[in-house]
């Protein structure tokens, strides 16, 4: 090959790059022309960038380096090269790569930003904070610098800071994805209300008209409907690219004597949904099943991560692998029913599963909600969660299980000790209302009827869980506006697990919130035998108290309407024999009732599975299941 060809190989290359051409072609004409002048670096650049195009990382990471090592400071192949090596999760090595870039070319704003999004994804929020500060510096009116130097605020628990960040994004593009979901979180954690149901209303007037306004987790904490929920699930799928165009399902029926079940998860650790699963893990039925646990959340060996590694068959720490390498591992095991237990929650992989590492797929637990996605077979639920007339709302079919949809581990003694009233700071002659819910779930509406509450109960106080300063003051002022004094609303610190279960005894009732149910919280509450108040909702996640109540049998604490809620607070505080009966019944419950029978609850479980496992392997499409309990 002559110069003149090579050049002309080389145009065509690059044009075919720009345009959005072939870049398998590309790299034909880059391969011939790096053969005949291996020292051309701009060639090796661009064949590692035509690799890049085509998914072969390991290829473009070589391309890459081939050109920075004959063409030191070539800082656009630095920043590919940390770009090829995050997407294969080699994130300490592409920081590295990023780096250098930035060492080469001081005013790379594209290295900048690429560098902030793996910090933000090795937890080194602070640092990600500084390279989007800087691509602000360097860049003028785009919103994504704004956006993500929202969501690493976010992460740092700073909603004061982010939420003026999210609030220029969408004044620079109001359209920008997902960012005014992002904004009206940040307020909801604070409880920064002001101009909050006009957001709700553009919010959902966004989802209505096909907007990626929201994450679909955001939208099941606003006074969102069903259909909306689905609906902004589906826009998050097609932004996301997380349907695949063609279906990449397993056709194999693997022949196993047990049935393989894989459970997904960035939680298994010191979480809540750990403390709620782990003891299913351990009660699985080892002589029809085997349990193995894919973790690709954090790294750590806490106390609940070694109870998950014992209380499985086999434990796989994937934190560091890709969707592609996880599906295959998963493949490679002949996984029969894959879980996902994160959904749209912090830290969840929802591209895995359009991979399909199972035939059979699942969500559970983690996301009350839809998925919006064909290759997720089930949704395991319950007739409370998701009455049979709201199917159509859920992409998913709809196994029900009796009771509950909810997991609890069985009733324990409480471990921690109870401290005094003075101790948690209330005082001792009040009537303790409480709800331990995270803030952004405490809606306005919500704390208008807990204000109108304590106004018709005398020496009654709210007990609310702590948060930021922010959020202390704004929910007192809030509290003022309704003629009622400050200190009547006190905040709890942060506890461990037994300490908070244990202190619950202190209160009286717990209020729950309207939107977004206390979930575990609630199950937390039942279990210190702390009566749960609820307003059965419309959706899956305003509807779990009342799941939990019924299997603990005490319908009488769901009520139907706001007013009712009201009423019945106001009633129980005013009459104590009332709630004393209650409080009885609730004790004499917890032992015989399903919701704390773990044991129950396994083989109820294992039932779905195995009538998931059975339609597959009679070559039946997933339909609506219901589990029959044996007696």
């Amino acid at each position: 090959m002559n110069t003149e060809q090579a050049e002309a190989h080389f145009n065509e290359a690059l044009r075919l790059l720009r345009c959005c051409g072939s870049a398998t072609q590309a790299a034909k004409l880059l391969e011939n022309i790096v053969a005949a002048y291996p020292n051309h670096a701009s060639s090796h650049y661009l064949l590692g960038l035509s690799y890049h195009r085509q998914g072969l990382n390991e290829s473009a990471i070589a391309g890459y380096q081939r050109a920075i090592a004959l063409e030191p400071g070539y800082a656009d192949a630095c920043n590919n090269l940390g770009v090829a090596l995050s997407e294969l999760h080699r994130y300490e090595d592409s920081v590295a790569a990023y780096r250098r870039a930035i060492a080469w070319a001081p005013g790379f704003a594209d290295a900048y930003h690429n560098l902030g999004n793996v910090l933000t994804g090795l937890n080194q929020h602070d640092e990600a904070v500084a390279a989007y500060l800087k691509v602000i510096e360097l860049t003028q009116g785009s919103a994504e610098p704004y956006s993500h130097l929202g969501n690493a605020l976010v992460k740092l628990g700073r909603y004061a800071d982010a939420a003026p960040l999210f609030q220029q994004a969408i004044a620079l593009d109001a359209y920008y994805p997902f960012a005014l979901g992002q904004y009206i979180h940040c307020k909801m954690h604070d409880a920064d209300w002001d101009g909050i149901s006009a957001l709700f209303a553009s919010a959902l007037s966004g989802i209505d008209a096909g907007e990626p306004v929201t994450a679909p987790f955001i939208a099941l904490t606003i006074p969102s409907t069903p259909e909306q929920q689905k609906r902004c699930a589906g826009i998050f799928v097609r932004e996301r690219g997380l349907e695949p165009a063609i279906s990449s399902g397993a056709v194999v029926r693997y022949k196993h004597s047990k049935i393989r079940l894989g459970y997904f998860s960035a939680d298994f650790h010191n979480h809540v949904t750990a403390y709620l699963i782990a003891e299913l893990f351990e009660q699985h039925d080892r002589d029809r099943f085997e349990v193995l646990a894919f973790s690709y959340g954090k790294s750590g060996e806490d106390e609940m991560r070694l109870r998950l590694h014992a209380g499985v068959d086999r434990f796989i720490d994937v934190s560091d692998k890709t969707d592609q390498e996880i599906a295959a591992i998963a493949r490679q095991l002949e996984i029969d029913i894959a879980i996902n237990i994160n959904g749209y929650t912090t830290n969840a992989r929802p591209g895995l599963f359009a991979l399909h590492p199972a035939p059979i797929q699942a969500s559970y637990l983690g996301y009350p909600g839809t998925s919006g996605v064909s290759h997720i077979d089930y949704l395991i639920a319950d007739p409370v969660v998701i009455p049979t007339d709201q199917r159509c709302f859920y992409s998913e079919k709809i196994v029900y299980l009796p009771h509950t949809y909810q997991v609890n581990s069985s009733l324990q003694p409480l471990s921690g000790q109870c401290p005094t009233r003075m101790d948690a700071g209330l005082p001792e002659n009040a009537f303790v209302y409480c709800c331990f819910n995270n803030s952004f779930k405490i809606t306005p509406d919500v704390f208008q009827l807990w204000m109108q509450i304590l106004l018709q109960v005398d020496d009654s106080v709210l007990w609310l869980l702590e948060g930021s300063p922010v959020l202390t003051s704004n929910l007192r002022k809030e509290a003022r506006k309704y003629g009622v004094m400050p200190e009547r609303i006190v905040f709890a610190p942060r506890l461990s697990l037994s300490e908070h279960l244990s202190r619950q005894k202190l209160a009286d009732i717990f209020l729950d919130t309207l939107y977004y149910n206390a979930h575990t919280t609630a199950s937390d509450a039942l279990r210190a035998g702390l009566p749960v108040l609820t307003c059965l909702g419309e959706t899956f996640s305003g509807r779990v108290a009342a799941s939990l109540l019924n299997a603990l049998g005490l319908p009488e604490l769901i009520v139907h309407s706001h007013d009712a809620y009201r009423s019945l607070a106001i009633n129980l505080a005013v009459q104590p024999e009332r709630l004393a009966l209650i409080k009885q019944k609730l004790a004499a419950h917890l032992h015989v009732y399903p919701l704390f029978d773990t044991v129950r609850f396994t083989c109820n479980i294992e039932r779905a599975f195995t009538l998931m496992w059975e339609r597959y392997q009679n070559a039946l499409e997933p339909d609506h299941l219901e589990v029959v309990e044996y007696q």
